[in-house]
């Protein structure tokens, strides 16, 4: 993994230190027979016995994205794993961006994508059984974010977890394998272009993004050096598209999307989660369409990249490496 010299130094209260808590350590999972054993011991378990401990997983932030949702819930399975308790994700009772305004406290947003990590869920649990809760504010220590990007034994351990625990449900499974057909017989460069409230806002602490057209440059590098004839960007803007398409028209892939710089807002008073499409269902339909996007990514032979949370989903939503990858890496806002 190709991640550019960082000298920017980490300092506590400028970017998450302080949301991390060490109550959440599973160091040892790190170790690949450890994590094996403790997996084969969790899912030889009866998940209905009143004698499991369940661990509802939770997060109070309403505005964050899904695949920030995914970064945090991996990590909090792999806790799960390291203590024995059956993981279960509640998108229920804590309000987000994934449910319509009716669905607040009624739809649990993560089964409209996912199943549960182990098929079972809130409603599930038998009486009498004892029931953990994770903070729904302090994160893992190890929760995947730009500094664990060098860190291999880590983001084995994330995709493990991924493979192990996050499985789509039938609709969305479908939906996603139709949109990967794009990539077949291709070598395809993936590209996520981050754009919209995120670079308008440069919220403190949060990586600096990458133009578009640093990236065009560096895509041009991979193109040469590895024989690519496609590129496939992931974008919430329009903006991103014609800059790519100028450079290499029909050879651009493009899933179904939405782009929110085409409504004409000023993104550095108004976030992309709060921006509606006029559509029925469009909190689910953004949704789908992001992490479709991020799947197709995710299986693409290259990554270029900024350091956002649907860089370090991608990552570890990969069966196995990158052939080769670079992540913007320059500093924080």
């Amino acid at each position: 993994m190709v991640l550019q010299e960082l000298t920017h130094r980490i300092v506590p209260g400028r970017i998450l230190v302080p949301f991390y808590k060490k109550v959440y350590s599973f160091e040892e999972l790190l170790d690949a027979n450890v994590y094996k054993e403790k997996v084969n011991c969790l899912k030889n378990k009866n998940t209905l016995a009143s004698d499991n401990t369940y661990f509802i997983i939770r997060r109070s932030y309403r505005n964050i994205g899904l695949a920030t949702h995914l970064c945090v819930y991996i990590a909090f399975i792999a806790y799960a794993v390291n203590k024995g308790y059956i993981p279960i994700i509640d998108m229920k009772m804590y309000p987000n961006i994934y449910q319509e305004k009716d669905e607040e406290g009624k739809i649990n947003s993560w089964e409209k994508y996912f199943l549960q990590p182990m098929g079972i869920g809130i409603d599930d649990i038998p009486k009498g059984a004892k029931i953990r809760y994770s903070s729904p504010i302090f994160l893992p220590e190890r929760t995947p974010f730009i500094t664990s990007l060098k860190n291999k034994a880590e983001y084995a351990l994330y995709r493990n977890i991924y493979k192990d625990f996050v499985h789509f449900n039938n609709v969305v499974q479908k939906y996603t394998d139709e949109e990967l057909e794009m990539l077949s017989g291709k070598n395809v460069i993936g590209c996520l272009c981050r754009g919209t409230d995120y670079t308008a806002f440069k919220p403190k602490g949060h990586p600096v993004q990458p133009d578009f057209e640093m990236i065009v440059d560096k895509v041009e590098e991979f193109m040469e050096k590895h024989k690519c004839e496609y590129v496939y960007i992931a974008t919430d803007e329009y903006k991103a598209e014609k800059i790519f398409r100028e450079k290499w028209n029909n050879r651009v892939l493009i899933n179904k999307r939405n782009y929110f710089d085409e409504l004409g807002i000023d993104f550095k008073k108004t976030g992309i989660s709060e921006v509606s499409f006029d559509r029925d269902n469009d909190a689910y339909l953004k949704g789908l369409e992001y992490l479709s996007s991020i799947n197709i990514l995710a299986h693409c032979k290259y990554f270029i990249g900024g350091g956002c949370a649907g860089t370090y989903a991608a990552e570890f939503m990969t069966a196995e490496d990158f052939v080769e990858d670079y992540v913007f890496n320059l500093g924080f806002y």
